[in-house]
C-alpha cells in the first residue's frame, strides 16, 4: 500500500465516529485548519506530508518513545488532513501488515484547560499536547494513545460510581507510598481495547503512571509505558 493506493474510503471507516472529511490543497474547508497545518495541507504526495507533520513533533518527545518511533519511520505511509464529526485532525495512516490503522491528533487550538494532573506530566508530554496534538490514539484520540487534557476525567468519574451510590471515600482502588488511593484520584491518561486503563494521580511523583485491570493497580515508568501502549495494536510487525 504505497502512494497513491491508500484508500481513504477503508480508512474513514476504521475511525470513531466516522463521519470524516478529507482536505486536500484545494479544499475550501482548509482555511478551518490551523495555521501551522497548511504545509501539511498544501504538500502535493504523501512522503512530503509525512515530512510536513512528523517535522511538527519534539525531538525529545519522540526519543522517549523509541520503539514507536521505529514504527512510525517505517509503517506511517501518510498524513492527512480532516474534519472529523466537524472538528481538525490530522489522520497519520500506518500499516500493520495489509491492514490500514490509523492514528488520529487533534487541533493544538483545542487544547482547552489543563487537567488536575498536568503539573505531575513530564514536559516533553505536555509539549506535545500543548504544541503538537492535546489528544492523540489509534481512531479516536486516547485509545492506545494520549487523551486530551479535557478527557483526563478521574476513574470515579469515567465508571459513573457516584450513580452507582459509591461515595468517594469508599472507592479505594490501591496504595502509594503506604497511603490509599481512590478511583477520584486517578485520572485517565490512556486506555486500550481490553478496558485497561493507564492513569495518572496528582498524588504520583512525575514520570509516574498506574497500570489499572480488574485488581491489578501497579505503579511503572511512564515513557516506556507509553511506548508499549502505543505497539499494542499491532499484529505483524515487531519493534
Amino acid at each position: 500500500m504505497t502512494e497513491p493506493g491508500v484508500d481513504r474510503n477503508a480508512v474513514a471507516a476504521l475511525i470513531v465516529g466516522g463521519d470524516v472529511e478529507w482536505i486536500d490543497a484545494d479544499s475550501e474547508a482548509a482555511r478551518a485548519l490551523p495555521e501551522v497545518w497548511q504545509a501539511i495541507v498544501a504538500a502535493r504526495s504523501a512522503p512530503e506530508r509525512v515530512r510536513a507533520a512528523m517535522g511538527r513533533w519534539d525531538h525529545e518527545f519522540v526519543d522517549l518513545l523509541p520503539r514507536f518511533a521505529a514504527l512510525m519511520r517505517e509503517q506511517l505511509i501518510d498524513v492527512v488532513p480532516a474534519m472529523i464529526a466537524g472538528d481538525p485532525a490530522l489522520v497519520y495512516v500506518t500499516t500493520d501488515g495489509d491492514a490500514y490503522a490509523p492514528w488520529v491528533g487533534t487541533d493544538p487550538r483545542d487544547f482547552g484547560e489543563v487537567s488536575p494532573i498536568w503539573d505531575v506530566l513530564p514536559e516533553p508530554l505536555r509539549a506535545f499536547q500543548r504544541n503538537t496534538h492535546p489528544g492523540f490514539g489509534l481512531t479516536w484520540p486516547g485509545v492506545y494513545g494520549i487523551r486530551t487534557p479535557a478527557d483526563q476525567i478521574s476513574r470515579y468519574e469515567r465508571l459513573e460510581l457516584a450513580d452507582l451510590g459509591v461515595a468517594p471515600e469508599e472507592a479505594v482502588i490501591g496504595e502509594y507510598d503506604g497511603e490509599p488511593v481512590r478511583e477520584d484520584e486517578v485520572y485517565l491518561l490512556s486506555f486500550d481495547e481490553a478496558q485497561a486503563f493507564y492513569c495518572v494521580s496528582p498524588l504520583f511523583r512525575v514520570g509516574e503512571i498506574v497500570f489499572i485491570h480488574y485488581d491489578d493497580f501497579d505503579i511503572v515508568d511512564l515513557w516506556p509505558t507509553l511506548d508499549d501502549i502505543m505497539l499494542m495494536p499491532y499484529r505483524n510487525v515487531v519493534y
